[in-house]
């Protein structure tokens, strides 16, 4: 586990220790794959139907909910221990919280308003500041050494290990096995159009050598691990085939997205404090 030092120079300074070979392969491939998606996304609002039947609905929001409690906790123990890393989970968290929202108010469209503001103004928005504070506090030298954020870490298991574990609980129980889901032109072009946003963000922070492209890669691997779940648990019979097709090319993404922000984050430095 990396920890951080009170000497440690400043997060902006930080570079990717790749070589400019590699460097120019995962920029084609973040552009390239931003080419791809563009036009995707056009053809995806002309042709997706608004409503369509979501299936495996428990196992789905099961999945999703495990890996998000875990992020909490890992964002939480991230940032007790002053490591680097909670920019990547703390980062990733966020992600979730901001992308399950997203499908909670526009394809929910059979949950009662009310209930889907209220889960999303107790749950989801307190994880949000949270994980936002942890992944801020990486590129504030004084919340990272002397003056942390005392509150942050307790809070954020109690969210992981029994708020958020209850309410998923509650929701798997009255949840059906199938559900219609509506407003999905939205839903799935939005979700697109977040994910072109991420991969031109870390194309840019790959080329300009920032410190934020930690911040982008894991959102982008977060989004891109989530829409090749939905997809693929969420569908049946051919959809599901073509789910998994996609999922091919999603998760690997994720995956890669995922290395960038490790490896910018605990690679060693001339004359870095920091230890494994």
């Amino acid at each position: 586990m990396t920890t951080v030092s009170q000497n440690e120079s400043s997060p902006a300074t930080i570079e990717l220790s790749v070589s400019v070979k590699v460097r120019r392969w995962l920029m084609v491939i973040y552009l390239g794959s931003a080419a791809f998606l563009a036009p995707w996304i056009v053809l995806l609002f002309l042709s997706q139907s608004e409503h369509a039947e979501a299936h495996h609905l428990r196992f789905l929001l099961a999945g999703i909910s495990v890996v998000y409690c875990l992020g909490i906790l890992a964002t939480a123990a991230t940032y007790h221990r002053r490591s680097s890393l909670v920019v990547l989970v703390g980062s990733v968290t966020a992600a979730l919280s901001l992308l399950l929202p997203w499908f909670i108010m526009l394809g929910a469209t059979r949950v009662p308003v009310i209930s889907r503001l209220v889960e999303i103004a107790v749950f989801h928005v307190p994880v949000l500041v949270l994980a936002g504070l942890a992944v801020r506090s990486w590129f504030v030298p004084d919340q990272r050494t002397r003056h942390p954020l005392v509150f942050l870490a307790p809070a954020l298991t109690v969210l992981g290990l029994v708020v958020l574990p209850a309410v998923t609980v509650i929701t798997l129980a009255v949840a059906p096995a199938h559900v219609e889901a509506g407003q999905l032109r939205v839903v799935w072009t939005g979700l697109d159009v977040f994910e072109l946003i991420s991969l031109v963000t870390t194309a840019y922070f790959l080329r300009h050598n920032r410190a934020a492209l930690a911040v982008a890669s894991s959102f982008a691997a977060a989004l891109f691990f989530c829409d090749g779940w939905f997809n693929i648990m969420g569908t049946t019979g051919r959809v599901a085939a073509a789910a998994i097709v996609m999922a091919l090319a999603e998760w690997p993404l994720s995956a890669l997205s995922l290395w960038i922000a490790h490896r910018l984050l605990t690679q060693k430095r001339d004359g870095d404090p920091r230890s494994d």
